[in-house]
């Protein structure tokens, strides 16, 4: 390992070096220069192209903020405009002049007013379907009570309307009470000085009824609405029915019956399509590819189900390997928590040092080596099956003239040949334990391997060269049986 991390090192240094080399030529070409204005003028198209992606995003978004804006402050507005004039010139028996006019007025009302335009607008239209001309003080004395009580302006035009048909229950709450009295109405209050009075009309008299009704709330709330006004409320809605005559007025120089026209072509050509038979046949269309998907999915539900089945298969099968659903729980969790990446990365890096190692000749003595062990580990594991399948590969004949008895006579016919012993008693074991067998094996080679250098050391001459590397003054003996000595002295034993 210090051999190969001294190899690496000089690899590593050779590297370098080039590096170094790599560089300096670059300077000297005018190679660095280059690459560096490369990539800075990269890095600029990259901003540059972020700021165009934010750009497109940001305005993507300012036009759908302005589209909105411009849909609920000036297209709502117009269209809110536009019904109330429709239902005014129905009021007027289709005057569209004199709705105009109307639509002014309560404008300007609303303009100078806490209650919004929508508000005026319902309730103008509640006082003239009842034959009430609001536009002579009545709603303004409406209004001042409506506030002056905390109440909706349509409520209070409401019990008023009410009052001219003679029903007089909701002028109960705006502070008069209403009884009658033969063909009269009596109305008792109590008067701005905090003092009862009493108000007497005709029962059937509509002019004397709001003429009475109007007295009594200007006297008790008159200037509500002014006061109103001037509190913040007042003031914001103010501003809003002043931002909303403006909108009006924007589009009703040409803009909203542009967008009219338009939607008009648009309505013009899909009628022309129903009447020409496209339409329903777009819709026919539509509606079969719809039945078909939802066929598609309600048929593919089944094999979903099925699918998650197996997933539950599969991950019992999971949890089993790990341990456990425990275990699993513990390796999702881990995952989950950002472990098991670098786990994973770790592998990786280890599978890539084997892939180094596997380049390199200590690499290749290692893994030599690993596969020797792996073989002798392989024998050893199945010498059993190996030993079964030679025995049971080899032929009979084969067996016959390879393992039969020594001494037998050469050539004998085959009645007086003795019986061959079994490949069987090669490997141990058998009936007659007393007959020595030969034996297959490492260890039974290994024996006789050693017995037949037991033997011819026996038959042979000892001759023994001893090579002594010793301080000065050892002496060297011989003892046992008498052999051949040649003894060399080195180093100090030699000088002296």
């Amino acid at each position: 390992m210090e051999r190969l991390q001294q190899k690496v090192s000089g690899v590593t240094q050779a590297f370098g070096n080039l590096e170094a080399e790599r560089s300096r030529f670059s300077r000297l070409t005018g190679m660095e220069r280059f690459g560096r204005f490369g990539n800075e003028m990269h890095g600029r198209v990259q901003q540059l192209a972020g700021s165009f992606a934010a750009l497109a995003a940001t305005g993507s978004a300012a036009a759908l903020g302005l589209g909105y804006a411009f849909k609920t402050q000036f297209v709502d507005t117009a269209s809110q405009f536009e019904r109330f004039e429709t239902i005014l010139t129905t009021l007027n028996q289709g005057d569209t002049g004199k709705a105009k006019k109307e639509m002014g007025w309560i404008s300007d009302f609303a303009a100078k007013t806490p209650y919004e335009l929508a508000q005026v607008t319902d309730s103008f239209v509640k006082l003239r379907s009842y034959g009430l001309d609001p536009t002579k003080g009545l709603l303004r004395t409406v209004g001042d009570t409506a506030y002056a009580m905390g109440k909706p302006l349509d409520q209070a035009a409401e019990a008023i309307a009410d009052a001219m048909t003679g029903q007089n229950e909701r002028l109960k709450e705006f502070g008069i009470n209403a009884s009658k009295v033969g063909d009269k109405i009596v109305y008792d209050y109590v008067d701005a000085t905090n003092k009862q009075a009493k108000l007497m009309v005709k029962a059937n008299d509509r002019a004397a009824i709001q003429a009475a009704i109007t007295k009594i709330w200007a006297e008790k709330y008159g200037g509500g609405m002014e006061a109103g006004s001037k509190t913040f409320g007042g003031m914001v809605s103010n501003l809003s029915d002043s931002w909303g005559n403006f909108t009006r007025m924007v589009m009703s120089n040409g803009v909203f019956d542009w967008m009219k026209g338009k939607l008009e072509g648009v309505l013009a050509k899909i009628d022309e399509m129903s009447g020409d038979g496209r339409l329903q046949a777009w819709a026919k269309d539509i509606g079969e590819k719809l039945t078909r998907f939802f066929d598609a999915a309600w048929n593919a539900l089944p094999k979903v189900w099925e699918g998650i089945q197996r997933f539950g298969d599969k991950l019992a099968w999971v949890a089993d390997l790990v341990g456990g659903w425990d275990n699993l729980g513990m390796v999702l969790a881990a995952a989950f928590s950002g472990l098991l990446g670098p786990l994973v990365g770790l592998v990786g890096v280890f599978a890539q040092l084997g892939l180094v190692m596997m380049a390199t000749p200590f690499g290749w003595v290692a893994g030599g080596i690993g596969l020797l062990v792996a073989g002798i580990t392989a024998l050893w594991l199945k010498w059993d099956k190996i030993v079964a399948w030679v025995r049971d590969s080899i032929p009979e004949w084969m067996q016959r003239g390879v393992f039969a008895e020594s001494g037998d006579p050469v050539g004998a016919s085959e009645d007086d040949a003795p019986e061959p012993r079994p490949l069987s008693s090669l490997f141990g074991g058998g009936e007659d334990e007393a007959t020595p067998r030969p034996k297959l094996g490492a260890a039974s080679v290994a024996q006789h391997r050693q017995e037949m250098r037991s033997t011819h050391t026996e038959r042979s001459e000892s001759n023994v060269r001893l090579e002594v590397v010793a301080p000065a003054g050892t002496r060297v003996s011989q003892s046992g049986a008498p052999v051949d000595i040649d003894t060399v002295y080195t180093g100090e034993s030699a000088r002296n």
